[in-house]
Formats: structure tokens, C-alpha cells, sequence
């Protein structure tokens, strides 16, 4: 898949499934999730989202061949991704998840939070080092993980879930999925 045909698909996604991106800010998810954000409006997050898809769009696209090393280089990858979708939106130390548990979602606790990203980072290093993996059914758990179950990071679990997904299955040159809606796609 050629990066222009790839950009244009992610960003269709998008539309489809990030509020953010259709200038809404969801910060109902827990009761301190407003104090890891780095703003509070919506016009400004989805500006900073605007300029933020494109870095991490090419970065995704340039590594998408990449051979990691370690659990450790994919989880640092994975952090990249994030840090690069959630600048200016999230302030930079609040990356990851604290405070308070989400009373709305059934996502890990806080303080499950890093022995399962350790855990959620070794089982995708491997599940990547075997080539006879279905990158569909790798790509699906990523999703699910950094989107649903983990819920790792303070804001953007969606956008960054779609990303390394789509990162997976571009790098075995595949196309990604088309998401219809937020109800119908989403893992909540």
C-alpha cells in the first residue's frame, strides 16, 4: 500500500471513530482525567490532532518494515506513536493512565497498569517475531489491548489502537480495514 492511499484510509477512519477529530473532548472516562490533560477545549485538541496524525502517520509508514530487537524497542515504538498523538493534548508526563479507576469502563486498574503493559509489550514482541502469526488476528490484538483492556494511556487509547494496528498489517503489506462507526467498530 503506497503512504498516500494509506494516509488517506487512516484518516477516513478517523472521521469515523475519533471524537476528537469531530471536535469533541470526552473527558468522562474517570474522575481525574481532566488533570492529565494539557487543554480542556476541543477546537484547540483537534488542532493539535490535525497536526499530530501527519507525524505519526509517516513515522508509522517509515518503520513499517522495522525489525524490533526487544519488547522493550516495541514498547518504546509504541510510546513514540503515543506521545507523538497526544502532544499538546495530554501533558507530557500524564502519558499513561493514573489517578482514579474508570467507573465507566471496565478497563485494568491503575495500579495493574505496568505490569500489564510489560506483559501486553512481550506478547506483541513475539506474536511479530512469528511470521506464521495472521497479522488480522495480531493487528485485532493490539486493538483490543491498548484500546479496550488496557486502556493504557490517558487520552487517545482509540486513535493510537487504530494506529499500531494499521502498522501491523501495512507492514505485511496489507490494506487496512474500513471502520463504518464508532458504535459498530468501536471495542466499547
Amino acid at each position: 500500500m503506497d503512504y498516500l492511499s494509506f494516509r488517506e484510509d487512516f484518516l477516513e477512519n478517523l472521521k469515523v471513530m475519533s471524537r476528537t477529530a469531530n471536535s469533541i473532548l470526552d473527558l468522562s472516562s474517570s474522575e481525574t482525567k481532566s488533570e492529565s490533560m494539557e487543554t480542556q477545549d476541543a477546537d484547540i485538541a483537534k488542532k493539535h490532532l490535525d497536526e499530530n496524525i501527519e507525524k505519526a502517520l509517516t513515522l508509522i509508514y517509515e518503520n513499517r518494515y522495522k525489525k524490533f530487537s526487544s519488547e522493550e524497542e516495541l514498547g518504546n515504538f509504541i510510546i513514540q506513536i503515543a506521545e507523538c498523538m497526544n502532544s499538546g493534548i495530554v501533558k507530557p508526563d500524564k502519558l499513561f493512565r493514573s489517578g482514579a479507576d474508570s467507573t465507566q469502563f471496565p478497563y485494568a486498574k491503575i495500579k495493574d497498569l505496568k505490569e500489564l503493559w510489560a506483559w501486553f509489550c512481550r506478547e506483541l514482541f513475539h506474536m511479530l517475531v512469528d511470521t506464521g502469526k495472521d497479522p488480522v488476528e495480531v493487528a485485532a490484538f493490539a486493538e483490543y489491548f491498548i484500546n479496550r483492556r488496557g486502556h493504557f494511556f490517558s487520552d487517545g487509547c482509540g486513535k493510537i489502537a487504530m494506529l499500531i494496528s494499521s502498522f501491523i498489517l501495512i507492514r505485511n503489506d496489507m490494506n487496512i480495514p474500513k471502520y463504518r462507526s464508532r458504535e459498530t467498530s468501536s471495542c466499547l
